[in-house]
């Protein structure tokens, strides 16, 4: 289930679930994103603009980004 599109977006949910009961980013990456089957690596920092992003790469080719106090697909 994990590989699916379904497997993306729980992951993408269960972050943005952590972060508004206020777990902060290492938390996050620690207790969900780093041991979650489609994460591949260690965030990476970007800079979109003047706006510094986590990017993530998945195994589907996406990135789980964290900018702004959220978490999005890109």
């Amino acid at each position: 289930m994990a590989l699916t599109a379904e497997g993306v977006n729980e992951l993408l949910a269960r972050c943005r679930s952590a972060h508004g009961a206020g777990l902060d980013f290492p938390t996050i990456w620690n207790q969900i994103v780093r041991v979650h089957p489609l994460v591949l690596g260690l965030p990476v920092q970007v800079m979109i603009g003047s706006e510094p992003q986590l990017r993530m790469q998945l195994i589907n080719g996406q990135s789980l980004c964290f900018a702004g106090g959220d978490f999005f697909l890109v």
